[in-house]
């Protein structure tokens, strides 16, 4: 989808989009980052009073309609919570919120300072169980970072969800689906890319399979994917590439320590 600066209007659309997906009767539907907003960088201060704690009127209104239709949604908003301001990943199942992911790696880069807008979230990605597969998911700049994704694939998920706001420009759509595909291969999971629209980002959402097969794809304007993961796929490419067995763990490791 293609968000801008209301908040309201972003909500609206999210909804008509929201009401299209669920006649496909899907068991999941994610959003991209940025849904909520897009950031004003050269109006922070406007920006900043846009932020929501968890009960305002954003999260509301999407726990209201997985409430409604009954199936997780994967929206992201931009939370105050205490003194922070977090880009916010948030999981909501039958009108309750189960998980809420904070990006840890703020993009400063090119010309963007993501930092002065939110606060480095603080927690490592959780993976929760849906329709019979084990769902974890990041934010945009994240993908940059293999360790995190590794860090997935060893709490067991099958589905690792990237919502980004890729921002355009030299190289970007192709580092975009290299990056997703690299992260497929590399944990043997599906990956899904759920980008936004617009003259400013890349948009080409998408979804591979652990084989770097691209089974659901949109191009740079809005749209609904729907895609089906087959079980069986998964368990074909951990047998045939036992990656999880012969990294040399003797010789290196990722350490992490929750908090």
């Amino acid at each position: 989808m293609r968000s801008g600066k209301s908040v309201e209007r972003n909500i609206e659309r999210s909804m008509r989009f929201l009401r299209d997906a669920i006649r496909k009767e899907p068991d999941m539907v994610v959003f991209p980052e940025y849904q909520m907003m897009v950031p004003d960088y050269d109006d922070v201060s406007t920006t900043l009073e846009k932020f929501e704690d968890m009960g305002g009127r954003f999260v509301s209104a999407f726990s209201g309609a997985s409430e409604e239709f009954g199936i997780p949604l994967l929206v992201n908003a931009a939370i105050r919570y205490g003194e922070g301001r977090y880009n916010a990943s948030i999981l909501l199942d039958h009108g309750k919120v189960i998980y809420r992911y904070d990006k840890l790696h703020l993009f400063d880069a090119y010309s963007f300072r993501e930092s002065a807008i939110y606060s480095k979230g603080e927690h490592l990605p959780g993976v929760y169980r849906i329709a019979g597969f084990n769902v974890s998911w990041l934010i945009c700049y994240d993908l940059r970072f293999p360790e995190i994704s590794r860090i997935c694939e060893e709490k067991g998920a099958d589905l690792i969800i990237y919502q980004a706001g890729w921002y355009s420009g030299r190289n970007k759509r192709q580092l975009w689906l290299s990056l997703l595909m690299a992260r497929a291969t590399e944990t043997g999971a599906y990956v899904a890319g759920i980008g936004q629209s617009g003259p400013v980002f890349t948009g080409n959402s998408v979804v591979f399979s652990p084989f770097g097969d691209i089974i659901g794809k949109l191009s740079s304007g809005e749209g609904i994917i729907t895609v089906d993961l087959n079980r069986s796929l998964l368990d074909d490419y951990r047998s045939e590439i036992p990656l999880r067995h012969q990294r040399r763990d003797d010789l290196y490791s990722i350490i992490h320590q929750e908090k």
